[in-house]
């Protein structure tokens, strides 16, 4: 990957794009059997490490998945990459807003408000807005 990517940019004038989606399926497919999701997360770091080895010659790359435990369980594979998701600026690419959740889920939530209620994850008397605010921290979305 090192080499492939200062050729790019030697032949491009300009750094790799890396565009990786699902990048975590392999690891969360497989997590309730600690063998092969180990050695998923094992050829994701030595591939993540290529990244990471060619960091001078990469203009920008953007690591799309379900789940934030499949690169911060990596060691130090993909410990360079900014977690872009939380912040607001990159909600409608990376998460949602609260217009698309009420927008989405409007004749849901009030439901799920009770049922977490009745089952303690939510207080009695939790509003609304506070069911909005746990679903975007879990999601990644923003304000």
């Amino acid at each position: 990957m090192e080499e492939l990517f200062k050729k790019l940019k030697q032949k491009y004038g300009a750094g790799a794009v890396i565009l990786s989606d699902g990048h975590d399926a392999p690891v969360a497919r497989h997590i309730g059997n600690s063998e092969i999701a180990s050695g998923s997360r094992r050829v994701l770091r030595d591939f993540y490490s290529g990244f990471k080895n060619s960091i001078k010659d990469t203009r920008f790359a953007f690591v799309a998945g379900i789940s934030g435990f499949a690169y911060t369980a990596m060691d130090s594979g993909s410990n360079y990459f900014y977690d872009l998701s939380f912040g607001p600026e990159y909600a409608g690419i990376c998460g949602f807003t609260i217009p698309e959740l009420d927008d989405s889920f409007r004749d849901r939530i009030a439901e799920t408000l009770a049922i977490m209620a009745d089952n303690g994850k939510m207080k009695q008397g939790a509003q609304v807005k506070d069911l909005r605010k746990k679903i975007l921290s879990w999601n990644g979305g923003c304000n």
